[in-house]
């Protein structure tokens, strides 16, 4: 069978985008071999607790980030499909209160791990009257003591209030975002979602917005001129077909992926590092005034440890900030720094060896929110 394609659209964009110098395309079918540790994720995997690791305070398998749950709920199965919320069990994200007491207790259950944020979970078990095979799926809640444990939005830190917000509220695929920064694997995105609802000429308009905004985040302002795939048009309301010019904002790839109604948007630690970097580089976190801004500027993997510094009134960090030794070489960057004390918080380990090797005093988020009333204390 013949294929014919019409690259006039890309050709457009190209145009838009005014290259200073334009490329050879070369047509080729490269197969996409997908980890099949991924597959079994989507569709859970069952796992002893041993197995999950909790090093960040986060649940992780294999590299990817993952929910657990106990999917055999026994003769309680026709209970929790029909009232899941009240009666079905909840799911972890955390390596929370009642995970490490089961660890403490020798107690290893059965558990699946996923990384589908669709928020259904297949329940199994038996009648409790005639002992037949049951199955269906059920959305659950999410434990309370997990997202307690992580200070998630500010969930231990709030009122009663704020609790219930951040509970009622809780969306997993916004849960893996925040946190991406921890993992070397993003969890997969179908290829016919990518360009979910978009019009059939927005490859044009994104370009030409692009190069009209020089590249350029309307939140932060940082410069991506010489980075610019990590710069995105995001429409405001959500809606994709909406191409006005009000509903348009040009936004970095971290601005972005904060934006409330964009879901499933995954970024490598190392690009948030480079954005705060940039952002450095270009004066942009010089002499911020307020903690909105110092959150808004921040990998959202540590506003858990942030919530608190605000709650008990510390002095304001410095958003990554570049660690230099003698020689004034970057040897790491932490998310979180007062060089007056030279102590930080940092998500990458290698990050906080090095400066710990140089006389800072840098700790992981879950460390400081362990420990928080005791690191607050010393940075007020």
């Amino acid at each position: 069978m013949k294929l014919t394609f019409d690259l006039s659209a890309l050709n457009n964009a190209i145009q838009q985008m005014q290259p200073k110098k334009k490329g050879r395309f070369t047509l080729e079918y490269t197969p996409s071999n997908i980890d099949p540790i991924d597959i079994e994720l989507g569709e859970g995997k069952e796992v002893e607790l041993k197995d999950v690791d909790a090093d960040t305070g986060l649940l992780s398998y294999k590299g990817r980030q993952v929910l657990l749950y106990i999917r055999d709920v026994g003769t309680s199965v026709v209970a929790a499909l029909n009232s899941p919320e009240k009666s079905g069990p909840k799911y972890h994200v955390a390596d929370c209160a009642k995970l490490k007491g089961m660890r403490t207790q020798g107690l290893f259950e059965r558990y699946v791990v996923t990384n589908d944020v669709s928020g259904e979970f297949l329940l199994t078990g038996s009648h409790y009257i005639d002992g037949r095979d049951i199955e269906g799926k059920a959305r659950l809640n999410v434990c309370k003591s997990c997202i307690r444990a992580l200070n998630y939005q500010g969930y231990a830190t709030g009122d009663k209030f704020k609790k219930e917000e951040v509970f009622e509220r809780f969306d997993m695929s916004r849960f893996f975002a925040t946190y991406s920064s921890f993992f070397p694997h993003m969890p997969q995105r179908k290829a016919d979602d990518l360009r979910k609802d978009y019009t059939d000429d927005w490859g044009r308009i994104e370009a030409k917005y692009k190069v009209a905004m020089k590249y350029c985040c309307e939140q932060c302002d940082v410069d991506l001129s010489k980075h610019k795939i990590h710069y995105h048009v995001h429409h405001k309301n959500g809606i994709k077909h909406d191409n006005s010019q009000s509903n348009l904002i040009g936004l970095c790839s971290d601005c972005m992926s904060k934006q409330k109604n964009v879901k499933g948007f995954y970024i490598m630690h190392d690009v948030r590092q480079l954005i705060a970097g940039l952002r450095r580089e270009q004066t942009i976190t010089d002499d911020l005034a307020d903690w909105e801004e110092i959150f808004e500027l921040t990998d959202p993997a540590v506003h858990g440890a942030l919530h608190y510094c605000q709650k008990d009134r510390t002095r304001l960090p410095e958003p990554g900030y570049d660690i230099q030794n003698k020689s004034q070489e970057i040897v790491g960057l932490l998310e979180l720094a007062w060089p007056h004390l030279k102590f930080g918080v940092g998500v990458s380990s290698a990050d906080l060896t090095s400066a710990n090797e140089i006389g800072w005093s840098a700790v992981g988020v879950q460390e400081f929110i362990a420990n928080a009333k005791k690191y607050t204390q010393m940075l007020r």
